[in-house]
């Protein structure tokens, strides 16, 4: 059976309805196992990504200004509980999830590092999800680990390997795992892309799934020109000489990459378009 690895970004998490969305294009493909998705994003011009919310509310509780930290994070709580009502989350699950929150509050304001803090937006989201889609939580830290100069320590792949061998199906956190000292450690900004990749390649993927807000990679700024589509293929060279663009994270195409597993960029919203493919050759027809 083909295996698939999903990434979902934060736009895809934002809120009940996409995560409904988020749902459904889970469950119309069985090969799609392992979901990975980011912390909740924005969700109208001038929102506030959870991922900034829990940075700032770490650095208010470094400094120790209370009545700020807990303004910051109220907004957290609320942001999670109301994804978790919007998808039909029953009182039981509420009740487990506004304890893990609140623990993890305290957890933050009594110390708890940066990365422990920011990681928390992509935990509290898988729970949801996990429960959502019908499938068992794994946390990241069981299978991404970092080397003592905060790379990607090369052992992580035979770990994700050993871990989801027998795992029907998984959703995981992205953006982080731990650190050789045994604490949480993060990937850069967007690094979603690179749990999502580090997945497909332990697990030894058919395909790479990232799932955004764009209906793939564009030659222009598909913003400023209504008119200009998607390029349906790229090589990886063409699309590292994009730097990314905007869409995945460069070192997540240079993890698939190197696996030669093949990505593709999709949209969420709009998940009949083609995308665009990421791959060594085009498929042969």
């Amino acid at each position: 059976m083909e295996t698939i690895v999903c990434k979902f970004g934060g736009t895809s998490t934002a809120d009940g309805g996409a995560a409904k969305r988020v749902m459904q294009i889970a469950e119309a493909n069985a090969a799609r196992r392992y979901i990975v998705v980011s912390a909740p994003g924005k969700r109208f011009a001038g929102d506030i990504k959870i991922t900034d919310l829990l940075y700032s509310a770490a650095a208010a509780a470094k400094a120790r200004r209370a009545k700020e930290y807990r303004k910051i994070y109220a907004k957290v709580r609320g942001r999670f509980l109301e994804i978790a009502r919007d998808t039909g989350a029953d009182e039981r699950f509420l009740s487990d999830l506004k304890a893990e929150i609140e623990e993890t509050e305290e957890k933050i304001y009594l110390g708890a590092s940066e990365a422990f803090a920011a990681s928390r937006g992509e935990v509290l989201a898988a729970k949801i999800f996990s429960r959502l889609i019908g499938a068992p939580y794994i946390g990241a830290e069981e299978l991404i680990s970092f080397s003592e100069d905060g790379t990607l320590d090369k052992t992580t792949f035979d770990k994700v390997q050993a871990r989801l061998s027998g795992v029907g199906r998984a959703v995981i956190p992205g953006f982080y795992g731990r650190g050789a000292d045994g604490k949480i450690h993060t990937f850069p900004r967007g690094g979603g892309d690179i749990t999502g990749a580090v997945i497909a390649r332990g697990v030894r993927a058919d395909l790479y799934e990232n799932w955004t807000d764009v209906s793939g990679v564009y030659a222009g700024d598909p913003k400023k020109n209504r008119g200009a589509a998607a390029l349906p293929f790229l090589t990886y060279r063409e699309f590292a000489a994009l730097q990314g663009a905007s869409v995945l994270h460069e070192k997540a195409a240079a993890v698939a990459g190197e696996a030669g597993i093949p990505i593709r960029i999709l949209n969420t919203f709009r998940p009949e378009d083609q995308g665009t493919t990421i791959a060594f050759a085009p498929a042969k027809t």
